[in-house]
């Protein structure tokens, strides 16, 4: 039973050091201004308290952290899109926030999801 146990907990921990880091875009920053909402968000989540239980915990703060980032207008790389502006221009890399905030429109693929770079 003991050794099932430590097999358990080794492969969970094989598994969550492979989760996948995510790359953080806002328009118009720099990585001052990353590096400081970076910080802001991890100092709020360790800060806010009880997460959960041991396997929860590490999701859990996860999610914490990237809320903070969009609320605070960042978005995930893989979010981004590419988006036909109204005067027909291509505009690479945007947020679909910014994209319907200047009137434009995401670009489709064959796939039905919009276009990311």
């Amino acid at each position: 039973m003991k050794r099932s146990a430590i097999i358990f907990v080794a492969v969970a921990a094989l598994v969550a050091s492979c989760a996948t880091q995510i790359t953080w875009y806002k328009e118009g920053a720099t990585i001052e201004d990353y590096n400081l909402q970076a910080y802001n968000c991890e100092k709020d989540m360790r800060q806010s308290g009880y997460f959960g239980d041991a396997f929860a915990a590490p999701g859990n703060m996860r999610s914490f952290y990237s809320k903070c980032m969009i609320v605070h207008g960042w978005y995930p790389r893989e979010w981004l899109i590419t988006c036909r502006q109204k005067d027909g221009a291509l505009l690479e890399r945007a947020s679909q926030v910014h994209c319907a905030s200047i009137g434009g429109t995401p670009v489709i693929g064959q796939n039905g999801t919009a276009i990311g770079n």
